[in-house]
């Protein structure tokens, strides 16, 4: 609790009143005082915490290498990259330089994954104290060596190491922390061919270096056959050269094996993600509230974006879609939102894994609503429906791509058992106890995802409160400490009316802006509290849309309000912890008829884009940063 706090209001904007009520203590108290001395005390031992878990990491990347040199020795060299690393009398360890760095970077994915919190501390460190900066030094220096770690296996001295270890990590760090703070690429190198050429520059260099040490182990076993195979290798590169390596010797490795390409891409997106949610500048408003919701500090946030595309298209469709999507993202931190039903488990679970790897392969997050849609003879079976959620967060506990899973969809809204799961029985019993479950699982897994749920708004002042004080209720202070975040599926105008004037008043675009402040802001101060969860626990928008019904809702609107709306999302984003907006949707499934006039997507369901799809590009391009 207490690292959330400081992810989300800053070391100094949050005070020791505010970590007690946290942990359940009387605020004002001084019961802190009780476990730690002081402030910095306590954010030391997070910080040492965060570190002890990645030498953990360390370590047990180290014990799996070791595990796979001793049941894979062999004296050959055939491949280059399946070359041994450690040549001697007894013949080289055959190596894979492209499996090893995944491996590497999977495992990182999988721990930044649920360090957020730590990653949002340590992306602006100019407010902490000079302790807590050298414990970030500290615990980057384990992540370094996890890479010095990998150049000591194949063959390079201790000193050596270490600096291609900085030279790998740090150049993967710094990409990423320039495209965050600076909202830019270098000399606007995109994400893929950047990806793509550290991937196989560093497979190359590590496969190099395998040969080398390959040919030596040969050399020391068969004198003379040995020197001759050396002679033959005359031409290749000193260990350290490999940027020499001439084209069609870098064109063995310029087709990154997928397991690799994907693990930098999403270790990419997850740093960039940690950075993002806490280090936005520009004007957006930037002050944070405490508990009480007094204004307490500065805290510079920005928000990720995403989208929904359309749900299980046929597997001929999902490349064009993809693509679609990685134009919208523009190389950006971007999630995709996804909505799988209990009644179709386990049936559909082949189609789902395949739709989010298509996702995932390209670098994306993915937020995974797991609704509560019961099969014949099960409405209001509200086990079932947890022990179906538990499944799914134990199928998912090492994929570090899906990094949210939203229990339920619209429990609130009774009135479209299509779309929103109020239409079942129960449904209030079926959000608490599936978060329950769901973290019950993430405990026995180890599973890093972020277990939430969302709320459609709004039914009126009295029903809305109603049904968060249900949820206090029935959940209580255990279901309160189990929520990651909570979703808000926000259409001012189209589904909800709204203040919203009439198109062609001149008015349309401040008062959609406010709207969604004004939505975000009833939901951070007037109904989460109801259910017991605090300004710690993030917001993000998971629906927002605005449909369009030429000519009376033009598409030249949809544009327009596309911006309104980040507009008003940014204004709000560091003073209620709003983290993440996700647009309804990508394309139109159907075209619009008269039975159902309204289209939702940024574009045709023939993929043509309309102009709200150019308006989000803006939108992602841009950030809160220049709003």
């Amino acid at each position: 609790m207490a690292a959330a706090l400081f992810a989300s209001r800053g070391y100094m904007g949050t005070s020791i009143a505010a970590i007690e009520e946290a942990a359940g203590l009387t605020p004002g108290s001084g019961g802190l005082y009780r476990h730690f001395p002081s402030k910095e005390a306590l954010l030391l031992a997070i910080m040492e915490g965060y570190r002890e878990r990645l030498v953990l990491v360390r370590a047990t990347l180290a014990i799996d290498a070791e595990a796979g040199a001793d049941g894979g020795t062999d004296g050959g060299t055939d491949g280059g990259a399946d070359g041994g690393a450690d040549g001697g009398a007894d013949g080289a360890t055959r190596r894979d330089p492209s499996g090893d760095l995944g491996r590497i970077l999977a495992a990182l994915v999988v721990f930044l994954s649920g360090e957020q919190a730590i990653l949002h501390i340590g992306a602006d460190v100019s407010g902490l104290p000079v302790s807590a900066r050298d414990a970030i030094s500290a615990a980057w220096d384990e992540a370094y060596g996890i890479f010095a770690d990998l150049f000591t296996r194949y063959g390079f001295g201790e000193d050596r190491a270490r600096v291609l270890g900085v030279s790998a990590l740090g150049s993967l760090a710094h990409y990423v922390s320039h495209r965050r703070r600076l909202r830019h690429a270098p000399l606007g190198v995109d994400i893929d061919p950047y990806v793509e050429e550290w991937s196989a520059h560093w497979s190359a260099f590590l496969a190099s270096a395998g040969e080398e040490a390959g040919q030596a182990g040969q050399a020391g076993q068969a004198g003379q056959a040995g020197q001759a195979g050396r002679a033959g290798q005359a031409g290749r590169p000193a260990r350290g050269q490999s940027d020499a390596l001439p084209e069609g010797r870098r064109s063995r490795h310029a087709n990154t094996p997928g397991l690799l390409r994907r693990s930098v891409l999403l270790v990419v997106a997850v740093m960039s993600m940690g950075g993002v949610l806490a280090s936005c500048g520009g004007s957006a408003t930037t002050r944070a509230r405490n508990a009480s919701g007094t204004v307490v500090a500065s805290q510079p946030q920005s928000i990720v974006y995403g989208i929904i595309p359309p749900q299980l298209p046929p597997s001929s469709k999902l490349p064009s879609i993809t693509r679609q999507v990685s134009r919208l993202a523009g190389g950006k931190p971007f999630l995709v939102h996804l909505y799988t039903n209990w009644s179709q488990y386990p049936a559909t679970l082949p189609a789902l894994d395949s739709e989010i790897a298509a996702y995932t392969s390209r670098g994306f997050l993915v937020d995974l609503a797991l609704r509560y849609v019961p099969a014949a003879g099960h409405n209001g079976d509200v086990e079932g429906f947890a022990r179906y959620v538990a499944a799914m967060v134990t199928q998912f506990a090492k994929d570090p791509a899906v990094a949210y899973l939203q229990v339920t969809n619209e429990a609130n809204s009774p009135f479209n058992a299509a779309a929103s799961d109020g239409a079942y029985k129960n449904a209030v019993g079926a959000l608490v106890d599936g978060i329950e479950a769901g973290a019950a699982a993430k405990a026995r897994t180890g599973s890093h995802v972020r277990l939430g749920f969302n709320w459609f708004s709004s039914f009126g002042v009295q029903a809305d409160r109603s049904w968060w004080l249900s949820i206090g209720r029935l959940g209580g202070a255990r279901f309160a400490s189990d929520v990651s975040w909570v979703g808000i599926d926000l259409y001012p105008g189209t589904y909800i009316p709204g203040s919203l004037p009439a198109p062609g008043s001149g008015h349309l675009a401040t008062t959609a802006a406010a709207d969604v402040a004004g939505a975000v802001d009833n939901l951070r101060t007037n109904l989460m509290p109801l259910a017991g969860l605090g300004s710690n626990v993030p917001i993000g928008i998971s629906e927002i849309g605005w449909a369009t019904s030429p000519p009376a809702r033009p598409l030249s609107e949809q544009a327009e309000l596309v911006k309104a709306f980040a507009a008003g999302a940014c204004s709000v984003a560091a003073r209620d912890n709003l983290q993440f907006v996700q647009w309804y949707k990508l394309a139109d499934t159907v075209l619009p008829t008269k039975a159902s006039p309204l289209a939702m997507g940024l574009m045709s369901a023939a993929l043509t884009p309309n102009p709200g799809f150019a308006a989000y590009q803006a939108v992602i391009h841009q950030g809160c940063s220049r709003r």
